[in-house]
C-alpha cells in the first residue's frame, strides 16, 4: 500500500491517500460509466472513477465462462460523508443488476439500502420500459429483477448475521461498515458467494472509532499488504490540524463537485472534534470517542417486546435543522430501579409542528399520560401547536445536562431496557457525543452529521421517568 500527497489545488483529491494510485490495466469502470448513464446518472467524478476501476480491475484468471474474475474478492472504499458513497454503491448495483448478477445490499440498518432501492426505483420508471424489470416490495426483502437474470436485493440486517444466510449472491455491498462491532454478518454472508464464478463483496465506509473494530482490523489487513483486498481510502494525515486545506481535500475527494470549503468550516465550529475528525478528515483516531453513553451496556438492554407501560413520560425533540423529529416514552418497570425506554413516534421532513403536535397528543392519550416533556429550543412550534391539551415541560439548559447525567448513570448500571427492533433509537444513541460544559459539566450532543432526536428525547424522558414524583390517589 502507498500513500501520495494531494497535488489538487481547487478540487478534492482524485487519488486515495492509502491504495492503488494508478488505473489498472482492465477495468469495469467504463461499464459501470455505460449502465449509470443508461439511468441518467451524470458522469462519475474523477474519484469515484478511480475508485471503480481499481475495485472492479480484472486479472488474468478466468470464469468458467473464460470471463477474467476480479483481481481482488474484497474492495473498500473509505471517505468522509457526503463526498457520493451511496451514489457510487448505486452505480455498483446497476452494473451488477445489468450484468446478470445478483447483488445484495445491506448496512447497520435498513434506512440505508431502502434509500438506494427507491432511487434506483425512481430512475428505473423514468427511464425505462415497464416491461424490462419487475419490482418487489416486501417489507425488508425489497428488490428488482431486470431481463437477462440480475437481480438487486436489500436485507435488513441482524447482529447474529442470520438474515445473509441462505442462497446464493455475486455481489455484497455493506454500507457504512463502520457501525459493526462484529464480523458475524460478514462471515455469514461469505457463504453466499461460495458457489458463484466472479464474486465481491464491497464495504462502504467512512473512517471508524475506537469501537469499529472489524474496520479497523480489515483497514490493518490492507496496510499490511494483503492482496486480497483492494483498499482505497480518501482521508487526512493522522497529524493534521483541523484546519490544514491540504488535508480536507484529501479527505473530501467531493470538493468542487458537490462539496464547497464553506460547508466544512461551518461544520467545524458546530462539531466536537473527534467527530470532525472521523466525519470529514476521515481519521481513525485511536483514542476513546467521548460517547454520550456506554454502548456495551446499552446495548446489553435490548429485549423482544414492550412491557406494560406504568406511569410513562413521554419527550418529544426535533433536529436543530429539521430534518427530523421523535417522540420517545420512558417508564419504571418494577420496584428494582429498572426502566424500558422506546421510540412511540418518528416525522421526517417536511415537518409540520401542527401534524406532530395532533400525533404527539394522541401517542399521550393513548399510553394514558398527559405529561410532555421538550427542549423549547428546538421544538418550541410543536409546544405552541399543543396548547393546552397537555401538560407541557420545558426544560432548561441546566435539565439537559442534569438529564444527561441522570441516563448514562441509568445506562451504565444497566437499569435500561428497548426494544432491539427499535433501529432508530439505538443508532441516535449511537451517534450522540459529550459536548464539555463550562461548569465541568457535558451535555448531549451529535457526533458527526447524524440528527439525534431520538436520544435527546430518551434522555429527557429517562430523566423525568426516574424523578420521584407523587403517585396520584383516586378516592
Amino acid at each position: 500500500m502507498t500513500a501520495s500527497p494531494a497535488t489538487e489545488i481547487d478540487y478534492g483529491s482524485t487519488l486515495p491517500r492509502i491504495g492503488p494510485q494508478t488505473l489498472p490495466e482492465r477495468h469495469l469502470a467504463d461499464v459501470i460509466e455505460a449502465f449509470s448513464k443508461r439511468l441518467g446518472y451524470e458522469p462519475m467524478m474523477p474519484w469515484q472513477y478511480h475508485a471503480a476501476a481499481n475495485v472492479t480491475a480484472l486479472g488474468d484468471k478466468r470464469t468458467t465462462a473464460g470471463e477474467r474474475r476480479f483481481s481482488t474478492i474484497e474492495g473498500a472504499v473509505i471517505v468522509s460523508r457526503q463526498n457520493g458513497k451511496t451514489d457510487f454503491a448505486e452505480r455498483r448495483a446497476l452494473a451488477g443488476l445489468f450484468m446478470g448478477q445478483l447483488v445484495l445490499h445491506t448496512a447497520h440498518n435498513l434506512a440505508l439500502p431502502l434509500e438506494t432501492f427507491e432511487k434506483l426505483v425512481d430512475r428505473f420508471q423514468q427511464m425505462l420500459p415497464p416491461d424490462s424489470y419487475t419490482l418487489h416490495r416486501r417489507t425488508g426483502r425489497e428488490g428488482i429483477s431486470a431481463i437477462g437474470g440480475g437481480k438487486y436485493r436489500i436485507r435488513a440486517p441482524k447482529r447474529s448475521g442470520s438474515t445473509m444466510r441462505g442462497g446464493a449472491t455475486d455481489l455484497i455491498i455493506i454500507d457504512e461498515y463502520r457501525e459493526f462491532d462484529t464480523d458475524d454478518l460478514v462471515e455469514a454472508a461469505k457463504p453466499r458467494m461460495l458457489a458463484r464464478d466472479n464474486p465481491q463483496i464491497l464495504y462502504l465506509s467512512n473512517a471508524g472509532g475506537i469501537e469499529a473494530q472489524p474496520l479497523r482490523a480489515m483497514r490493518g489487513r490492507a496496510i499490511a499488504g494483503d492482496d486480497s483486498l483492494c483498499w482505497l481510502e480518501w482521508s487526512g494525515d493522522d497529524t493534521a490540524s483541523l484546519d490544514d486545506p491540504v488535508a480536507l481535500r484529501m479527505a473530501n475527494p467531493g470538493i468542487g463537485y458537490i462539496l464547497n470549503m464553506d460547508v466544512l468550516a461551518a461544520n467545524r465550529k458546530s462539531m466536537a472534534e473527534s467527530a470532525y475528525r472521523t466525519e470529514h478528515l476521515c481519521q481513525f483516531i485511536d483514542a476513546a470517542t467521548d460517547l454520550a453513553y456506554p454502548l456495551d451496556q446499552w446495548r446489553a438492554g435490548a429485549i423482544t417486546e414492550d412491557p406494560d407501560p406504568v406511569r410513562p413520560t413521554v419527550a418529544v425533540d426535533t433536529d436543530p435543522v429539521r430534518r427530523v423529529a421523535v417522540a420517545v416514552a420512558a417508564y419504571p418497570t418494577g420496584d428494582d430501579g429498572m426502566f424500558h425506554v422506546g421510540t412511540i413516534g418518528a416525522w421526517s421532513e417536511p415537518l409540520d409542528d401542527k401534524e406532530i403536535a395532533n400525533d404527539v397528543v394522541d401517542l399521550c392519550r393513548n399510553l394514558g399520560t398527559n405529561d410532555l416533556i421538550l427542549d423549547p429550543y428546538t421544538s418550541a412550534g410543536i409546544a405552541e401547536q399543543v396548547g393546552l391539551r397537555l401538560n407541557v415541560q420545558r426544560v432548561t439548559r441546566q435539565n439537559i445536562i442534569t438529564a444527561g447525567a441522570a441516563t448514562f448513570d441509568i445506562i451504565s448500571s444497566e437499569r435500561l431496557t428497548h426494544l432491539a427492533t427499535d433501529e432508530l433509537l439505538d443508532a441516535h444513541i449511537a451517534a450522540s457525543n459529550r459536548m464539555p460544559t463550562a461548569d465541568g459539566g457535558w451535555r448531549i450532543t451529535r457526533r458527526g452529521a447524524e440528527p439525534i432526536p431520538g436520544a435527546v428525547a430518551a434522555t429527557l424522558a429517562l430523566w423525568s421517568a426516574a424523578l420521584d414524583k407523587p403517585v396520584p390517589v383516586i378516592y
